[in-house]
């Protein structure tokens, strides 16, 4: 691939990874939202204060948030068992495509830097030609660069390190209501 298609798929996978990223951050918010509403509605005596203000301030992000209501109304809501199959199959999805976006994202950023070095080097050697009278075109130069692009699997460790941490996190919080 050459210099302008490296850039033009580095962009494009950073617009992708964002987009990814962003989508399932705020399905995945959404549904542990949902997940802790229900969790409040529990009728224990100590923690009943606790559990109505979680509910109103649940309520509050839920009216205030209106342009998000595809997603309040389309994000899956965690049944009681919190540790069940069907549940962890969800938040295991969520992961996924947390990771997908944030590998995405990395790649993309990782091909501009690398271009933007291969630029760099360029505008050196016609620096250097100039001085040695050697005339090159930059698109001549351009097109001899050849980049190399990233794996999918060069990337796992970053896929699966980050996502097993969140969700043992979020699993710990999550038992503490």
């Amino acid at each position: 691939m050459v210099y302008k298609q490296a850039r033009n798929r580095g962009i494009t996978k950073i617009i992708i990874g964002i987009l990814i990223l962003l989508i399932s951050f705020i399905s995945f918010t959404i549904t542990m939202l949902k997940v802790l509403y229900l969790n409040a509605q529990n009728d224990q005596v100590i923690l009943q204060g606790l559990n109505r203000l979680i509910q109103n301030f649940i309520h509050e992000i839920y009216l205030h948030t209106q342009f998000l209501k595809i997603f309040w109304e389309n994000s899956p809501s965690i049944s009681e068992p919190f540790i069940s199959i069907d549940n962890l199959i969800i938040i295991l999805v969520y992961y996924i495509f947390i990771g997908l976006g944030i590998y995405l994202f990395n790649s993309g950023k990782s091909i501009l830097y690398r271009l933007n070095k291969i630029r760099q080097s360029i505008e050196d050697s016609k620096i250097y030609n100039s001085i040695q009278n050697v005339s090159h075109e930059e698109v001549e130069i351009e097109y001899r660069k050849v980049i190399q692009d990233e794996g999918f699997l060069n990337k796992l460790h970053t896929l699966y390190l980050a996502p097993i941490i969140v969700a043992i996190v979020s699993t710990m919080i999550l038992n503490l209501f």
